[in-house]
């Protein structure tokens, strides 16, 4: 199925049967639930081999202040990027790096607005990067996805390297595009909806009627037990 559809109907049912957004809830709950908290440790391994706490706090000082930040409000939003992920089947995050501090922002992409996929020849695993149409334009946006700088010559081997972090759920190795949570129960859906709104019209005809019972050749015994 193509994505876009794929998309429209898991937003549509989402929206539209509690089921779907029962379905969507449960599994958000358990990924995120109210207490989801990060906590960092910096380690230290000494000359035997043996990995030591060394209590210092600096990494959950940054990560903090990361958390923090009055756009980012991680904490806070974090319950949102896995809904979109869940409802969308894909999650786009831009990162937006603060060339004086080093400070990151974090933004969102609708997947919606994606052109096309781009995969690494030598490892379909590991996506490149990412075009996306402009809202309203014609014209294709480039973005290179968050991932480690394998080249041995580069100045940054072994650090992080890319404008935006892409996130895929429900897919083989080799597909280039993630599909949502609901699509696979998308039918039965529609049918139990559909069985439920039929019940509901059928109980509402009868009881626009007045119904009488008229029993011949019972007693009065069997009347109040019904056995006739």
């Amino acid at each position: 199925m193509a994505y876009n559809k794929a998309r429209d109907l898991s937003y549509y049912e989402y929206q539209r049967y509690p089921i779907a957004s029962r379905i969507i809830e449960i599994i958000l709950d358990f990924c995120v639930g109210e207490d989801f908290a990060v906590k960092l440790r910096i380690m230290k391994r000494d000359a035997k081999g043996e990995t030591k706490d060394t209590e210092r706090n600096d990494a959950q000082l940054v990560w903090d202040d990361f958390c923090e930040d009055p756009v980012n409000e991680f904490y806070e939003q974090l319950s949102g990027y896995v809904l979109d992920a869940l409802v969308n089947g894909e999650l786009s995050i831009p990162a937006f790096v603060n060339p004086a501090n080093g400070s990151v922002r974090l933004g969102y992409f609708d997947p919606g607005n994606i052109k096309e996929v781009y995969l690494d020849p030598n490892n379909v695993k590991e996506v490149q990067r990412v075009e996306f149409s402009k809202p309203n334009s014609t014209d294709v946006e480039s973005f290179t996805v968050i991932r480690p700088d394998t080249d041995f010559e580069s100045k940054n081997y072994g650090k992080l390297g890319g404008q935006m972090f892409y996130f895929r759920l429900n897919r083989v190795r080799g597909a280039k595009r993630g599909y949502p949570e609901l699509l696979n129960v998308v039918d039965w859906i529609d049918q139990l909806e559909q069985f439920i709104f039929d019940a509901v019209q059928g109980f509402a005809m009868r009881n626009a009627f007045a119904w009488d019972v008229e029993v011949t050749g019972a007693t009065e015994e069997k009347l109040k037990t019904m056995e006739f």
